[in-house]
C-alpha cells in the first residue's frame, strides 16, 4: 500500500507537469477580443434612464372631498416652499407609501410607475423643483426629482477588466 501510494503521487506529479506544459496559466486577452465581446454583448451595457424622487400624497379616501385633499396638498406644497424640509412634511402629514421614509423612493427605471403622470414628471422636471399638482385615481401627489441618470450604454472603458475576466476564465474553462 506504501508503493501504490508512491506511485500514484509520482503519476499524479506527471500529470500536473504534463497539464502545466499544455495549459497555460494565464491565457492572454487581447483588445480586439474584449471589444468583440463588448460589441457581441452590448446590451448587457445598457442602462436605462432612471431616477431618485420623494413625494408628498393626499389620498382621495382619507378627505371629505376633492376641493379638501386639494387644500391639504397646497398647503404642503406651501410647507415646502416656505422653507420646512420635504421630509418632514412628508412624514407628519402625507399619506404616500413612502412617507414613513420622507417620502423618498429609491432608483425607478423610466415607465416602471403604473400612474403615467408621474412617470412623465419625475423623468421632466428640473432637478430639486416641485412639481405642479398631478392627480391620480388615488390622490393627489407633488414630486421632487433628487438625482436622475439618462439612458445609456456603459462605455467599454468602464466594464474593459469585467470583460477580461471573464474571457480568460472561459479561455480556462
Amino acid at each position: 500500500s506504501l508503493r501504490k501510494l508512491r506511485q500514484s503521487w509520482s503519476e499524479e506529479q506527471i500529470v500536473r507537469y504534463f497539464i502545466n506544459q499544455k495549459v497555460q496559466a494565464e491565457p492572454t486577452v487581447t483588445r480586439d477580443e474584449m471589444l468583440a465581446y463588448y460589441e457581441k454583448h452590448r446590451e448587457d451595457y445598457h442602462r436605462q434612464a432612471r431616477c431618485r424622487w420623494e413625494e408628498l400624497m393626499i389620498r382621495f379616501d382619507r378627505c371629505g372631498d376633492r376641493e379638501q385633499a386639494r387644500a391639504q396638498m397646497v398647503e404642503l406644497g406651501n410647507q415646502v416652499v416656505y422653507g420646512a424640509a420635504f421630509a418632514a412634511v412628508a412624514e407628519k402629514s402625507s399619506h404616500g407609501f413612502t412617507a414613513h421614509r420622507g417620502g423618498a423612493y429609491d432608483w425607478t427605471t423610466k415607465g416602471s410607475l403604473v400612474n403615467k403622470a408621474i412617470d412623465a414628471a419625475i423623468f421632466e422636471l428640473p432637478l430639486n423643483e416641485l412639481s405642479e399638482i398631478i392627480e391620480s385615481d388615488l390622490g393627489l401627489h407633488i414630486v421632487r426629482v433628487l438625482e436622475r441618470e439618462e439612458e445609456r450604454y456603459v462605455p467599454f472603458v468602464d466594464v474593459q477588466s469585467e470583460i477580461k475576466e471573464k474571457l480568460v476564465g472561459e479561455k480556462r474553462e
